[in-house]
């Protein structure tokens, strides 16, 4: 076998080893988490209104958790000091929490309340990657008809 044949089975072999080690972290790391999390929706970037985000419409099952992440898929970046105003609007009156979630997994309840409007606004600790979380804490499904994230 040629140098070349033998050289291109090893970085085959390499590619595939990585990559299986690299799923395997992954699924051990979701069985870890015990955040509930039902679904996670993209919150999409009004260009126009600069860091402020329109929620999308969404359905939250009773007990369950929606988190928001930015339009590409990712955790928000946001610096240290910074205040975060969060809102959301719902179909119905129902008992909700808020908060936000850091790129450890670490959940920060900033707000529980009642009613069919909830706001909280609250400020991020320390510079980081985070995503912002409503639970049902209602026995019936809830729908979030619209809010905004802004910071």
């Amino acid at each position: 076998m040629s140098d070349k044949k033998q050289w291109k089975m090893v970085i085959v072999a390499a590619v595939v080893f990585f990559m299986t080690i690299s799923n395997k972290v992954e699924a051990s790391e979701e069985r870890a988490r015990t955040i509930p999390i039902l679904e996670t929706v993209w919150v999409e970037e009004d260009v126009y209104q600069g860091n402020r985000m329109g929620l999308p419409q969404t359905s939250v099952g009773g007990g369950k958790t929606v988190s928001f992440l930015d339009s590409s898929g990712s955790m928000f970046y946001v610096s240290g000091g910074t205040t975060v105003s969060f809102s959301v609007n719902l179909n119905a009156s129902a008992s909700v929490q808020m908060g936000y979630i850091n790129s450890s997994g670490s959940r920060t309840s900033t707000y529980s309340g009642n009613g069919s409007s909830h706001n909280t606004s609250f400020t991020i600790p320390v510079t980081g990657y985070y995503r912002f979380y409503v639970t049902n804490q209602s026995s019936n499904t809830i729908q979030i008809t619209g809010g905004t994230i802004s910071f």
